[in-house]
C-alpha cells in the first residue's frame, strides 16, 4: 500500500512520482474513488496531457480528503493495480472465497481465475438444479454460480447464477437483474448481502429447459443464420458473430469432435465456446448468449435449407 502523506504527483507521461504507473484496473479505480470520469479523464490527456496531469495531482494532494477516506494506492512492483479507502474498503479473494466456502460447503470448483486485483471462479453445488439435453453422450446442464470480485477501489463483488454444460466445460451467466446481485464493498457484510440476495426462486429452470430442447429442434439453414448472424451482430459486435458462426461451422469445442453445427443449440453453444477466445469480452458475450438463447421462440421458418459453411480463417 502507498498510504498519503508524501506527495503524489502525475507526470503528461503517466508516472506517479516519477516510477509507478496506473493499469487499467487501477486508474478505473482511483477515479472512482476519486469522483471522477474515466472517460472525461482519457479524452481530456489526449488532448492536454500536461493540464490533466495538473489537474489529476491536486485531486491526489487533497490532503483532507486523502486523510478523511484514508486513500491508498495499492502496489505491485511498480504497478498502481488499485485503490482502496475506509469508505470502500476491500474485500480480498482468499476471504471472498472463505465466506462463499461457508454458506456453500458442498460445490466443486470448475474455475478460479486471479488477474491482478480482480478473480472470478465458478462453483457448481452437489444441489445444483440439472438440465439433462441429451444423457445418452453426456450433454448435461448444471445450474452453477459465478463469483466476481474487484479487490480494490469502489469495485464490487457479485454473483451471478450460470449454466454450466459439464461435457465441454462451457458457461453461460445468465445475465438478468433477478438472477445476479452486485454489490459495492461497503461495510463488512458486502459479501454476505450478495449472497442473500441472490434467490433460487427467481430461477425458473423448467424454462430453461423447455428452451434447451427447442433449441435442439431448430434446424439451421440459410435462412435462419442469417437471422441468427443479424441477432448475435445486434448484441454483441460483427466480428464476434463471424468467430461465433465459424465456430459453428468449424468447432473447436471438444464436445463436438469437428462435427459441424446444425441446430440452433448448436449454435448457442458455438457462442459460449467463442467466448473464451474474447479475453476481457468473454462474460460479456456470455450474457449475449443467455439472450441469444431466449429468442430461440423466434426463430423464423426456413426457406432454404442449403447454405455454404464459412471459409476456415487464414
Amino acid at each position: 500500500d502507498y498510504y498519503p502523506g508524501a506527495t503524489l504527483n502525475i507526470s503528461p507521461d503517466g508516472l506517479v512520482n516519477g516510477e509507478f504507473k496506473f493499469t487499467s484496473n487501477g486508474f478505473q479505480a482511483f477515479c472512482n474513488v476519486s469522483g471522477l470520469n474515466p472517460k472525461t479523464v482519457k479524452t481530456m490527456w489526449e488532448k492536454q496531457p500536461e493540464y490533466t496531469a495538473k489537474t489529476i495531482s491536486q485531486v491526489m494532494n487533497d490532503t483532507d480528503r486523502m486523510k478523511k477516506d484514508k486513500v491508498r494506492l495499492v502496489l505491485h512492483d511498480d504497478r498502481i493495480e488499485g485503490v482502496v479507502s475506509d469508505r470502500y474498503g476491500e474485500i480480498l479473494t482468499p476471504e471472498l472465497i472463505d465466506q462463499f466456502h461457508a454458506t456453500e460447503p458442498n460445490v466443486v470448483y470448475k474455475a478460479v481465475i486471479i488477474q491482478g486485483l480482480r478473480s472470478r471462479f465458478v462453483a457448481i453445488p452437489d444441489t445444483a438444479p440439472v438440465i439433462e439435453i441429451d444423457p445418452s453422450s453426456g450433454d448435461v446442464i448444471k445450474v452453477g454460480k459465478h463469483i466476481q470480485n474487484g479487490m480494490a477501489g469502489g469495485l464490487a463483488c457479485s454473483i451471478s447464477f450460470l449454466l454450466y454444460r459439464l461435457v465441454c466445460s462451457n458457461g453461460m451467466i445468465l445475465g438478468e437483474k433477478t438472477l445476479e446481485n452486485r454489490t459495492k464493498h461497503l461495510g463488512d457484510n458486502a459479501f454476505d448481502t450478495a449472497v442473500n440476495r441472490l434467490d433460487l426462486n427467481n430461477l425458473d429452470v423448467t424454462e430453461l429447459q423447455n428452451l434447451l430442447t427447442y433449441a435442439t429442434q431448430m434446424k439451421m439453414g440459410e435462412d435462419r443464420m442469417q437471422w441468427a448472424f443479424d441477432a448475435i451482430f445486434k448484441l454483441t459486435q460483427k466480428k464476434i458473430a463471424k468467430s461465433v458462426v465459424q465456430e459453428f461451422d468449424h468447432p473447436t469445442c471438444p464436445s463436438t469432435r469437428g462435427k459441424s453445427g446444425e441446430t440452433f443449440y448448436d449454435l448457442w453453444n458455438a457462442m459460449t465456446h467463442a467466448a473464451k477466445s474474447w479475453g476481457d469480452k468473454q462474460l460479456e458475450i456470455e450474457r449475449s448468449a443467455f439472450n441469444l438463447l431466449k429468442l430461440a421462440p423466434q426463430i423464423p421458418a426456413e426457406t432454404n435449407w442449403l447454405r455454404e459453411r464459412t471459409e476456415l480463417a487464414a
